[in-house]
């Protein structure tokens, strides 16, 4: 679009505007970031909070609490709780007083000259105490209550109304065998927490069905039971909400329209109700279901769009067999559509895959703030392609395998492609061109295969047969012998492939799958840790050759590995730290702790490592991982520690000087924070009155 932008005022003459649009920071791309948590949950236990988060630079996480920094996340681990490598800290409820908590995070690029991205603040409640919402439980019996009993498990209700009319907020409405209405359920719009509905314990989901209303009530959290339509005609949906004003959860929800997927344009929730998916499946139905977040849902028997529109966070979902019969429809596995002015924005499927898809893969235009990551689409027996036109910004395309589709950037006129930082990494295609009046500006296509030799775009690609392992079996990884295997390039944010294997720590594949002879357990990441006064506490990437320039030292070491340690195997010192004048400094590591799920080996420093040295540090060899695996590949960083070395030459010199100088007043970032000698938290001239303090020490 800013392309377009500076063409129009161009022509009119308003040069200075156009530079102030061409200044305005457009290519500055912010991460594409999501909460992976359903809202407002009461917790009583420690609960593992995440985002998904994505920039091609790198990204780390830093999570607030009422406003007070309580965890930074350097690199993505895996989630116990989701399931999902991602940006996680554990929050504790016992630590604050029960009620409500403000829970903010900051996704921050790796390198300079990019944005930074606030989420929007997310709401959960610390219940330690026990004393927020309802514990109370309500029983309905469609065949054999009465609305009126009193609605315990001997006497039920009848009706769902009248057991969640009588359930406070946070309650429980336990239902027996039956089918039972969803419509006019009442308690309104003041429950702040989630109530449940759910099939009575040891009932079959498919025993409980949940047939179409509006409900009416606030945070109604379907679970373990069957929603259903039975019609056939048009449009067609099962809950219906009050305008955006109102949430719905449908937990381990099973999804379907009893007259088949061609019956009608049957969806799940309709009137804007604000959906969360997690588990459970939808079949047999027009599309899949809309949501703010959709975790380990499958998709099975659709006849249209899997998944539509913006705000978005798809993770750990598959769809097999999309087919629009005679329909007319004209599926789509993603779409992205909004009329100008509007955006389709902030979408993120992660780890998704589609099998036997007569539909387009990812369709769309005014897309921007997405990620499509670990995504794996097969087209079946369809001339539909894959395409995207008009405006397009800051879209990441990573790791994916579109299969057997042709991928078109098109357009005419002002429908033509306008894109501004789109970026394709480590990707397997069919092929793909420019059609129409569609250009390659603003798109980055960088390390992807493509089958067709005859039709591919970007730098360092690969070509020929993609090498897959068993096409007939929905086996999609990829053979040793493929030009894809192990020639991607590194990508911070994508540690893992779509089944969650680690990709190769040095030389990735191309596509969705990791290699199989990936390193069982390797090191992922080096992190200091600094403190940079009224800037706080700083991590910082290091790699062989790495010279800490600040008078601050190190105050901590971070190393992150591929799969979780055995704590078993993690003693009191993980590492070793050698200087080459100074010697074993094993006297000042302090006890070693894990964090980010047991992947990260956290090791205090208890006093300054000694500065003007260079160090090894290394990782000790009975490390193993859970599940018995020592680590592979290189275990030991080379750094060093020489205060108002900002150019990391080995020695303070006047060079150190201008290099400080030419960066005075920037804001500190990863790229920055070493030109801050003082470590003051900004640079300034007392950095440049550091540096000349030190001119003439040298590494050794």
């Amino acid at each position: 679009m800013a392309a377009r932008c500076r063409k129009a005022l161009l022509s009119l003459g308003w040069c200075v505007v156009a530079v102030a649009i061409a200044a305005g920071g457009v290519q500055a791309a912010r991460p594409v970031a999501r909460w992976d948590v359903v809202p407002d949950q009461r917790l009583s236990e420690t609960f593992n909070v995440g985002v998904c988060a994505f920039h091609v630079e790198g990204v780390k996480v830093e999570f607030r609490v009422g406003g007070t920094l309580v965890h930074t996340a350097d690199n993505p681990t895996l989630n116990p709780r989701t399931g999902v490598w991602e940006f996680w800290f554990p929050l504790d409820p016992s630590a604050y007083a029960d009620g409500p908590l403000a829970v903010d995070a900051r996704a921050i690029p790796l390198a300079a000259g990019h944005e930074s991205y606030d989420l929007p603040t997310l709401n959960l409640y610390a219940n330690s105490g026990g004393s927020l919402g309802s514990s109370v439980v309500k029983w309905a019996d469609a065949a054999g209550g009465s609305d009126a009993n009193p609605g315990t498990e001997a006497l039920p209700y009848k009706t769902l109304a009248k057991a969640v009319k009588n359930t406070p907020s946070g309650g429980t409405v336990y239902l027996k065998t039956g089918s039972y209405s969803s419509d006019a359920l009442g308690g309104g719009s003041a429950r702040p927490y989630w109530t449940t509905v759910a099939a009575a314990p040891g009932v079959d989901r498919d025993l409980v069905e949940v047939g179409r209303g509006r409900p009416g009530t606030q945070r109604i959290k379907w679970k373990d039971l069957t929603l259903f339509a039975d019609y056939t005609g048009g449009y067609y949906t099962i809950l219906v909400g009050e305008d955006g004003n109102h949430s719905v959860w449908i937990d381990n929800v099973k999804t379907y329209n009893k007259r088949g997927r061609w019956a009608a344009s049957a969806i799940t929730f309709g009137n804007r109700y604000v959906s969360y998916v997690t588990g459970g499946v939808t079949t047999e139905m027009a599309n899949g279901p809309g949501g703010s977040l959709i975790r380990d849902h499958q998709l099975l028997r659709i006849c249209s769009d899997a998944w539509t529109g913006g705000g978005r966070l798809i993770v750990n979902c598959s769809c097999t067999d999309i087919n629009p019969g005679s329909t007319g429809a004209h599926p789509d596995f993603h779409q992205s559509y909004a009329p100008a002015p509007s955006w389709c924005q902030d979408v993120i499927l992660y780890n998704v895959r589609g099998y036997e898809c007569i539909s387009q893969g990812l369709f769309g235009h005014r897309l921007r703030h997405s990620a499509f990551v670990n995504l794996l689409f097969e087209k079946y027996n369809t001339v539909m392609c894959s395409q995207y036109s008009r405006e397009m910004e800051n879209v990441l395309y990573l790791h994916m395998d579109i299969i057997y589709q042709t991928w078109h950037w098109r357009g005419t006129g002002d429908n033509a492609l306008d894109a501004t930082d789109l970026k394709l990494y480590n990707n397997i295609f069919q092929n793909m061109g420019l059609i129409e009046d569609a250009t390659d500006d603003g798109l980055d296509l960088d390390h992807n295969h493509f089958v067709d030799p005859a039709r591919t775009m970007g730098t360092h690609i690969t070509t020929g047969d993609a090498g897959y392992l068993d096409p007939a079996a929905n086996d999609y990884r990829i053979a040793d012998t493929s030009p894809a295997w192990g020639t991607g390039r590194p990508l911070q944010c994508v540690p893992a492939d779509i089944d969650g294997k680690a990709y190769h720590p040095t030389a990735r594949n191309r596509g969705c799958y990791a290699r199989e002879d990936a390193p069982a357990m390797g090191v992922t990441a080096w992190m200091l840790i600094a403190d940079f006064g009224p800037a706080g506490e700083q991590h910082v990437a290091a790699e062989d050759g790495y010279v800490h320039a600040n008078a601050a030292p190190p105050s901590a070491l971070r190393i992150t590995l591929s799969q979780p340690v055995d704590p078993d195997t993690l003693g009191d010192h993980p590492i070793s730290v050698t200087g080459q004048t100074s010697g074993d400094q094993a006297a000042l590591l302090g006890a070693a702790s894990l964090d980010g799920g047991n992947t990260t080996i956290v090791v205090p420093l208890t006093a300054a490592l000694p500065d003007a040295d260079r160090y090894t540090v290394s990782l000790a060899a009975g490390l193993r991982s859970a599940s018995g695996d020592p680590v592979e590949g290189d275990a030991s960083l080379e750094m060093a520690l020489l205060a108002g070395d900002a150019d990391a030459s080995g020695a303070v010199t006047t060079a150190d000087i201008l290099a400080v100088r030419a960066r005075a007043g920037q804001l500190l970032s990863a790229t920055t924070l070493r030109f801050d000698v003082d470590a003051s938290g900004s640079i300034t001239g007392t950095d440049l009155a550091a540096v000349r303090s030190r001119l003439g020490r040298a590494l050794p």
